[in-house]
Parts: C-alpha cells; sequence; structure tokens
C-alpha cells in the first residue's frame, strides 16, 4: 500500500535545537516545515545530555563542597541526599524546559510540526515516516539531516552479553528508549577518559559512588593539548598523588582513576584498580605486567 503523501518546503530528520532553528527561520520565511522524530522532541541536548548532565553536576558539586569547606573554621558536614527525588527534579526541569523551548513553538502546524516514527530516505526529496499509526510519505523541496548525537559502543568481546550503561544514563524516565539510570550504582566503571567520561565520573564520586576510570592511552583526553589534561589530572587528584602505568608503550599502558566516597581521590596505579575486578577481568596482573592493548578494556560496563 503506497503511503499518504504530504508535501512541504522543509523536511527536516531529527528535532534538536538544530532542527528547529531552521524550522523556525523556514517559518519566517512563509515556507513550511516539517520535522520527523523518533525518540523525544527537543534532541539529546535538552533530553539526555547537557541539561540534565548539568543538573545533577551542580548538586552533586554542593555535596561535596558541604564537606570541602574551603575556608578555615567551616566545618565539614554531610549533606543527606535522595537519588530519587533528584532523578525526580531532574525530569520535571527537563519536562518544563522541552514544554517552553520547543513543544510551545508547534502552535502552527501549517508551518512547523513535528511527525513521531522512524525516517527512512526513499528518494533525494522523499521521506517515509514508519511508527505506530502507520506509514506516512514527506515530500521535501529541501531535506536537512540534523539527527544529532548518539553514543559509540566500542567493539569489546562479550560486551553484548552483559548489561551496560551509556552516555544516555541521564535521560528522562518518558524516553522511549528506556536508558535512564533509576538507582544510584554503589560502584561504576567507565571506559574512556574523554570530557563526558570525566564531569560524570567526577559527578558519581561527589555521589559517594566508587568510580573507575579506564582509558586505553596514557593519559585522560588524549585527542587534546597535553596541558590541558596535566591540568585537569592536577585537578582530580590530591597534590601527594602519584601515577604509575602497567607497561613501557602507550598502546600496551592502562590507566586507572579511583574514585571514592569523597570527590576524585588519587588515582591508583593499575595493580590497584584490577583487584576491585574479578581476577579475570583484570587490566594489569599484579606486578604491573605488560598487557595487550585490546584488554585494557573491561567485559563489564559497572557493577
Amino acid at each position: 500500500m503506497t503511503s499518504p503523501q504530504e508535501r512541504y518546503d522543509l523536511v527536516i530528520l531529527g528535532s534538536g535545537s538544530t532542527a528547529f532553528a531552521a524550522a523556525l527561520h523556514a517559518a519566517e520565511l512563509g515556507k513550511s516545515a516539517v520535522m520527523a522524530e523518533f525518540r523525544t522532541v527537543g534532541g539529546t541536548c535538552a533530553n539526555r545530555g547537557c541539561l540534565p548532565s548539568k543538573n545533577l553536576i551542580e548538586a552533586a558539586r554542593l555535596v561535596y563542597d558541604a564537606a570541602h569547606p574551603r575556608y578555615p573554621g567551616l566545618t565539614p558536614v554531610h549533606m543527606p541526599f535522595n537519588w530519587a527525588e533528584l532523578v525526580a527534579q531532574k525530569d520535571e526541569i527537563i519536562q518544563e524546559y522541552r514544554t517552553h523551548k520547543y513543544e510551545s513553538l508547534l502552535d502552527d502546524p501549517d508551518h512547523m510540526q513535528v511527525v513521531p516514527g522512524q525516517a527512512r530516505l526513499v528518494s533525494d526529496h522523499e521521506v517515509e515516516i514508519q511508527s505506530a499509526d502507520g506509514a506516512r510519505r514527506l515530500i521535501g523541496s529541501q531535506i536537512l539531516i540534523a539527527t544529532g548525537s548518539a553514543p559509540s559502543i566500542p567493539d569489546v568481546p562479550g560486551l553484548s552479553d552483559v548489561p551496560y550503561l551509556t552516555s544516555d544514563l541521564l535521560s528522562s524516565a518518558d524516553d522511549p528508549w528506556g536508558t535512564e539510570l533509576r538507582e544510584q550504582p554503589r560502584s561504576l566503571l567507565i571506559l574512556g577518559g574523554g570530557y563526558i567520561a570525566l564531569e560524570l565520573g567526577q559527578m558519581f564520586a561527589r555521589f559517594g559512588t566508587q568510580v573507575t576510570l579506564i582509558t586505553r592511552g596514557s593519559t585522560i583526553l588524549s585527542g587534546y593539548e597535553p596541558e590541558i589534561a596535566e591540568a585537569l589530572t592536577e585537578i582530580l587528584s590530591p597534590r601527594s598523588s602519584r601515577r604509575k602505568g602497567c607497561a613501557s608503550s602507550p598502546e600496551r599502558r592502562c590507566a586507572a582513576w579511583n574514585a571514592r566516597e569523597r570527590g576524585w581521590p588519587s588515582r591508583s596505579s593499575c595493580t590497584a584498580a584490577s583487584t576491585r575486578l574479578p581476577p579475570n577481568g583484570s587490566w594489569c596482573p599484579p606486578g604491573d605486567a605488560p598487557i595487550p592493548r585490546r584488554s585494557a578494556w573491561s567485559k563489564r560496563a559497572w557493577r
């Protein structure tokens, strides 16, 4: 059966900030625009990226600062918190922001609207949308791809056989993919040493989760200027800490940062980190013996 055809000046894949900016500009020019969204209106930043992460990062900072006052004469205080309530207020903020910044702009469907469903390009100017209500075919004079970002899953043997999290763990409760982390983990193993790994790792550590960060290289933020990595390493570690590699070459080295109940304490040697893992899941055996590069990844994302 042929899908019903609808014609627009602009068809956009995605409904994040870039998609809405393009649709709004089209509307200002008197053109019609339609956005196709398979997940949640508002895209990555509003629903599972910038907004929820910065909200909980700030809450974690308050907890940490209360326990680590910067001025003499201030007594450290352990601030109790309720993880479920923190997640609930984060979800409420996401919903309010989404309603105010995005959904409120969809009051004129003749100029701008969102069609839910999975999009598939069928020609240079045609997009087919599959949803629970059936198929729709959108024809646009122009097509804009603004699908945003998604976590990259590493090819780790055994990873698909165990439950694991991605950076989407801060998604809102109404995310159709069901990726939200509803309970605070006692321990968290993070594969990667980029800026997202660092900010989420420090956040969970400040909430009291035991965090271990594993990188394939010898430093964090390996794709950035070394001065930035050195500065952040100093900030995230006590002045007296020292780092010990498990092998002589960068390709065969693993770096483990362990965060305990307060903030982001000392980076331990890989041997110390491996004692917190099952014997067959260690990255660096006792004695800091060299290991193959691919073994620098764990078969478990967190436990």
